[in-house]
């Protein structure tokens, strides 16, 4: 799970005064969260990544805060962290691999 460290790591460096990013989704696209979270539309018009952004935006203020991507990320290791032991050991990885994000 170094992708989501270094994610963290590079939100904390990155200074607060820059402008927010914009990012394209495909409504036909699935969208995987950046901690790896599969998001699949139910239907054709949906939009995945505003699935994925409506949830880890937990004050609803249209912004993603740093405190808010870790709170998604947890909020994911979780779930794959099936034991409750603090690791993804090789069976959870298994499990996301096959079930979670083929």
């Amino acid at each position: 799970m170094f992708l989501p460290a270094l994610l963290i790591a590079a939100a904390l460096a990155a200074p607060q005064s820059e402008p927010p990013i914009t990012v394209t989704g495909h409504t036909w696209a699935p969208f995987i969260s950046p901690f790896g979270e599969p998001f699949r539309a139910r239907k054709i018009d949906e939009d995945t990544m505003a699935d994925w952004f409506h949830q880890a935006d937990q004050d609803r203020d249209g912004l993603l805060t740093v405190p808010e991507m870790i709170a998604d990320a947890a909020r994911f290791f979780t779930h794959l962290d099936s034991d409750s032991n603090g690791l993804i050991e090789p069976e959870e990885l298994v499990a996301y691999e096959w079930e979670v994000a083929p």
